[in-house]
């Protein structure tokens, strides 16, 4: 929970939030915000004062409840990673660049090839690509497991709403990527729609990338003299257990394509070092069929070193790769 959420919680307290701050503060980032700006200042107190006064009350059941748990592995697990935030990891920008400069005309032909198929419709544009894709029918929704947007989702939960306007809102389907990649296959070949779809996502994978994973990162690691990215490690940010990271999210690095690859390939060691990469060999199906107690298909493959996604690709008459996303499912 959010600190904020947290203290609304426990003590019915709404603190300053960041966006009043930079109202108090207009065309300014943060880094250029005012220290001696009454907001900022109120901002900054609060933020202290509040975790201050949580800790105070939560730290000693959090002692009772977890003891040794928390003491013996977490807080020290957290030195750890201020370690690993502090040193940073190396990149190639030169190998950036280059990806930077093979995307961008990229994704220029595939705007100019939607705007030959799409005369007119803004592909940023929500509410426009849906009228163009729905609307018209050039898409196909019936049977289809679409996402509706925020908004109509928010709609169809006001009970207060016409039958004719939650109808209306039963069918602004999102044009995110889930909803576009359901669709891929789903039009008829050849058509503007299947063109369109495919387009899209492309568009998608060469934006974020472009977006996310070559001017930002280059960006971000040139704030800093060594020209290091700074993750922020989070070691409580998924329901898993899993540690996450943030500004960058060097764990959610594209590699299931050639292009996301290249990227991955610009994450380079420093002088001197050696980058390693180690992994348990598939330590949660090896617990399961332990839990399972050490008996039946699962354990065998494992004990007879058979192949266990092919073994379950198999099983279910599907490819390895199919196998291996339902074994860890599971």
């Amino acid at each position: 929970y959010a600190l904020k959420d947290m203290v609304k919680y426990r003590y019915g307290y709404e603190m300053t939030t960041f966006n009043t701050v930079v109202a108090a503060s207009p065309n300014c980032l943060f880094s250029g915000l005012s220290s001696d700006a009454p907001e900022t200042i109120k901002y900054a107190c609060e933020d202290a004062i509040f975790a201050l006064r949580l800790g105070k009350e939560y730290v000693p059941q959090m002692d009772a409840q977890m003891g040794a748990t928390y003491a013996v592995h977490e807080r020290k697990f957290t030195h750890v990673l201020a370690y690993m935030e502090d040193c940073g990891f190396a990149i190639d920008p030169v190998a950036l660049n280059k990806l930077k400069d093979e995307l961008q005309p990229k994704l220029e032909a595939i705007d100019a090839e939607l705007d030959f198929i799409a005369p007119g419709v803004n592909v940023n544009s929500h509410t426009q690509l849906r009228a163009w894709g729905w609307g018209a029918g050039r898409w196909p929704s019936e049977g289809l497991p679409l996402e509706l947007t925020k908004g109509a989702q928010k709609k169809l939960r006001d009970k207060s709403l016409s039958q004719e306007e939650r109808d209306a809102a039963s069918k602004l389907f999102s044009t995110a990527g889930d909803n576009l990649e359901i669709l891929d296959g789903e039009c008829e070949p050849g058509s503007e729609g299947a063109l369109a779809i495919t387009l899209l996502l492309e568009r998608a994978e060469f934006q974020k990338l472009l977006c996310t994973y070559t001017t930002s990162l280059i960006e971000k690691a040139s704030e800093y003299d060594d020209n290091r990215l700074r993750t922020s490690y989070n070691q409580t940010g998924t329901n898993t257990g899993r540690l996450s990271g943030e500004q960058p999210h060097l764990m959610a690095l594209p590699v299931r394509t050639a292009l996301g690859r290249l990227v991955r390939d610009a994450l380079v060691a420093g002088p001197g070092d050696t980058l390693v990469s180690a992994d348990f060999s598939q330590i949660d199906l090896r617990v399961l069929a332990h839990l399972c107690g050490g008996k039946g298909k699962l354990a065998d493959a494992y004990f007879n070193k058979l192949d266990v996604h092919q073994q379950t690709g198999d099983l279910m008459e599907c490819t390895r790769s199919q196998g291996k996303t339902a074994n860890f499912l599971i």
